[in-house]
């Protein structure tokens, strides 16, 4: 399989910051065959293809849940029913057809040198326990980091830090069906009459997570690259610049961005697993990179958008399974994070402002779309309300608010495909349409500028 420098959106986060004792020995995995089909859980039809960065996203899910240790149970979530177990849980992560053990995985993987091992892989110990690489904790790749389910019964899944000498008894791994991240950036237009133009490629590959934010007379594309935020601007002749790396502190997981109404950028970017922000101003030039502030978990994604009346930056994130919401005060202070909290697991989250100041965030609730609205002048929050389902899981939102209408675009990522609805101002929606992404979609990010043209860039 060739190697690819990707970014993984469940990422090494703030692993490589992580100095956990190795976990206790897990009690040894059933043999296959030793229990019926209860404890397999569910059958599905075909063992998945897995990007490296969704088995982490998937890994964490049951880390975020605090699923309790079992080899007797099963635990469903938008990602299937596993077994509750090491090797059940890096099943799910891989998107199996059932839950495997440590002693019949190798019928769907094979060895790997230890110094190939990439996120996803995985370290097995046949007959005793496994655990999904998330990335080394030391530069001579001695000490990995991991997920695992660890044991005694009852006890959640963790991520840790092993020992060279617990890591160097486990045999690297790799699932025959992992994917590498990212794919090629494209943009297109969703012009005010409701017409679409064609993709366009923006010669950018091996793409991750992307943003774009629109000023009156340009437009910004932010990307994920090798980890990394490379920065290009589109032009109101439709020109662009090229891409150039604006210098992310650490390794970037996630990235978003929106424009004041003075044109400046604000970009937040969750870099090492917490969140980081900076601000380019019209005349090129940038601030340094400044903390937001730690937050008690691993940020997985994040969203933001500018109240341009009031000069506040709104930034949503989602840590522990659930969303929350911050601002940032035209004085450069910052307001507390607030919980929004959701019923089920968050695993993606998006935030736009309308005319009137209303906040819109979107986010996916146990793999489906949701939508609350807060008052800028009261404070308060509707309740969360389902957006519509739809036959897939959904893995990414992007909203965007008309500036003059104060309709609500949405755009999801939902079985790779890439569809938009609209929310009308009276709170009905439109149908889900499909926008027709070439190849499967990975990322996604819309801006909606000021002649009324919704700007979709997206990574497939």
């Amino acid at each position: 399989m060739k190697r690819t420098r990707s970014a993984f959106a469940a990422a090494v986060s703030a692993a490589v910051l992580l100095v956990a004792p190795a976990a206790a020995a897990e009690p040894p995995s059933p043999s296959p065959g030793e229990f019926g089909p209860l404890f397999n859980c569910a059958t599905y039809p075909t063992n998945q293809s897995m990007p490296r960065s969704q088995a982490l996203i998937r890994a964490q899910s049951w880390i975020d849940a605090r699923v309790p240790y079992s080899q007797s149970a099963c635990h469903a979530n938008q990602y299937g029913s596993y077994r509750t177990d090491c090797s059940g849980m890096v099943s799910m992560a891989w998107g199996l057809r059932q839950s495997y053990t440590t002693s019949d995985i190798h019928l769907v993987s094979h060895t790997i040198a230890r110094a190939d091992l990439q996120p996803g892989d995985a370290l097995n110990k046949p007959g005793s326990h496994m655990g999904l690489f998330v990335g080394w904790a030391d530069a001579a790749k001695t000490r990995p980091i991991v997920r695992e389910h660890t044991g005694p019964t009852g006890t959640p899944p963790e991520q840790n830090v092993w020992s060279v000498e617990r890591a160097n008894t486990f045999t690297p791994i790799r699932y025959d069906n992992i994917a590498a991240d990212g794919g090629i950036v494209r943009h297109r237009l969703r012009t005010a009459d409701g017409g679409w133009t064609p993709y366009g490629e923006l010669g950018i590959t091996s793409v991750s997570h992307t943003a774009i934010a629109a000023a009156p007379d340009l437009t910004h594309a932010l990307v994920i690259t090798g980890g990394q935020i490379q920065h290009r601007v589109r032009r109101s002749d439709g020109s662009w610049t090229g891409w150039a790396a604006i210098g992310t502190p650490g390794t970037a997981t996630g990235v978003t961005a929106a424009t004041d109404d003075g044109g400046n950028l604000q970009v937040a970017a969750i870099a090492d697993g917490q969140t980081v922000h900076r601000i380019r101003y019209t005349d090129g030039t940038w601030s340094n990179w400044g903390s937001i502030g730690l937050a008690g978990g691993t940020f997985t994604a994040i969203g933001a958008a500018i109240d341009k009346t009031r000069k506040q930056f709104h930034l949503t994130g989602v840590f522990n399974g659930q969303a929350h919401h911050r601002v940032r005060q035209v004085d450069g202070s910052w307001t507390p994070w607030a919980l929004l909290a959701n019923t089920g697991t968050a695993s993606a989250v998006t935030a736009a402002i309308d005319p009137s100041g209303n906040v819109h965030v979107a986010a996916t609730i146990n793999g489906q779309p949701y939508h609350r609205l807060g008052n800028p002048t009261t404070g308060q929050w509707t309740g969360w309300g389902p957006v519509g389902e739809a036959a897939g899981n959904f893995t990414q939102l992007a909203a965007s608010a008309d500036p003059k209408t104060a309709t609500l675009h949405l755009t999801a990522i939902y079985n790779n495909q890439i569809h938009h609805r609209l929310r009308r101002t009276d709170g009905t929606w439109t149908p889900w349409g499909h926008v027709g992404n070439p190849g499967n979609a990975n990322a996604l990010s819309t801006a909606t500028d000021p002649s009324q043209n919704l700007h979709v860039i997206t990574a497939s």
